[in-house]
């Protein structure tokens, strides 16, 4: 559903506030402060910053946000800046200058990439780009209907206050000039929307009342994941699904469920099997909570040990090779380091194309773990209970 924000609540400032995480907690034992990081922090962090540029589209003007690949460096736009444009030049802050060309387009999407011509590579260096894992709503909710609209030009960079009068869960954010002197018109488009230092979004057209419609950086960032992930072939699903707001939510309500003080009660569904062919017994249960991009609904373990007696696990398909398989591993495992809280421990093994990343509570085996694993072409999470130091192999 859409929030709107009403114009006569909010007062003017360049000074806008965003929510952070606490970096200390109170000293009541270590689940207790498992449970409050994630309660309380969920998905904040500090958002990486992209470089904007200017773009020159054969004379028609906007902007655009740097961002690399495989030692090259590309450019996001809005995608009518570059219509029927087969190259075009960009300028920096600094005034440094570059040209490329129009990599790939969005059908039903207002979106562009232009990849820079190989001598421009060290325009990228200094650029990061904000991380699936950042949330977007709430930098909006903690915006007081505030942003900034930011271009450049001739080396000078000219800013827009703006209102945000309306944004939803999913693709937009509406904006107009707080300014009536300033209005959001034609050469605007592209440009990046920050709240304080922070990118939510991109500026894509103008409507004839001088409202803007912005693209919200999440989006942008779930749209041209497969071109990052997968050297710009056909988009992965399960790349796409693991970095989805909706898999985020899931997944934190499963380890939530994982270190609550009845382990796994919450989520443990209708009985499923039991295996007992070895010295431990399992009896296994259908998950409540599914995750986006996994095969079937998830498993709730129970154990006959005194390590580890409690696990949920989940299995993802077989990748298409080993980039792809790649590709999902290190979007699943920056997911889970975008959700726990930032004081866990974390093991990384890399054996050949197989890999294992291990988050701890802490170090002593009594708090719970996350494992991001991929062996053999398949990818699998699993999260512990706590125990005293066992994790499934």
């Amino acid at each position: 559903m859409p929030v709107e924000f009403r114009e006569d609540s909010i007062s003017v400032t360049n000074q806008l506030k965003r929510t952070q995480c606490p970096k200390q907690y109170p000293t009541f034992g270590i689940f207790a402060k498992v449970a409050l990081a994630i309660t309380t922090c969920l998905f904040f962090s500090s958002p990486g910053q992209a470089q904007e540029v200017r773009v020159n589209a054969n004379g028609q003007f906007g902007s655009g946000l740097l961002r690399s690949r495989d030692g090259g460096c590309f450019i996001v736009t809005a995608g009518h800046l570059v219509d029927n444009v087969p190259s075009v030049t960009i300028e920096t802050l600094e005034r440094h200058e570059g040209s490329g060309s129009v990599r790939k387009t969005y059908a039903g999407n207002d979106l562009a990439l232009i990849q820079l011509d190989q001598n421009a590579g060290g325009f990228c260096s200094t650029q990061e780009w904000p991380r699936p894992g950042e949330d977007v709503t709430s930098l909006l909710q903690g915006a007081s209907g505030q942003g900034k609209l930011v271009r450049i030009e001739n080396g000078s960079s000219f800013q827009i206050a703006v209102l945000i009068t309306q944004f939803d869960e999913g693709q937009f954010i509406t904006v107009r000039s707080l300014n009536s002197e300033q209005s959001i018109a034609k050469g605007w488009s592209g440009s990046p929307l920050f709240v304080g230092n922070a990118l939510v979004g991109m500026l894509v057209s103008v409507a004839g009342d001088g409202t803007g419609k912005v693209y919200r950086i999440d989006y942008i960032t779930t749209l041209i994941a497969s071109f990052w992930a997968a050297g710009g072939g056909p988009p992965d699903e399960i790349v796409m699904a693991v970095q989805s707001p909706e898999f985020r939510t899931a997944f934190m309500k499963i380890l939530e469920a994982v270190i609550s003080p009845s382990p796994l009660k919450a989520i443990r569904g209708d009985y499923d099997s039991r295996d007992t062919t070895d010295d431990y017994s399992i009896v296994a249960y259908h998950s409540l909570v599914g995750l986006p991009g996994t095969v079937g609904s998830g498993e709730v373990d129970q154990f006959k040990h005194e390590k580890y007696p409690y696990m949920v696990v989940y299995q993802f398909g077989a990748a298409r090779g080993d980039p792809a398989g790649k590709a999902r591993y290190e979007a699943l495992v920056d997911t889970v380091k975008q959700c726990i809280p930032d004081n866990w421990l974390k093991q990384t093994s890399n054996n050949g194309s197989n890999y294992d990343d291990l988050f701890e509570a802490k170090k002593s085996a009594e708090g719970p773990t996350v494992q991001v694993k991929r062996a053999f072409g398949k990818l699998r999470l699993a999260m512990a209970a706590p125990g005293k130091g066992y994790l499934l192999k």
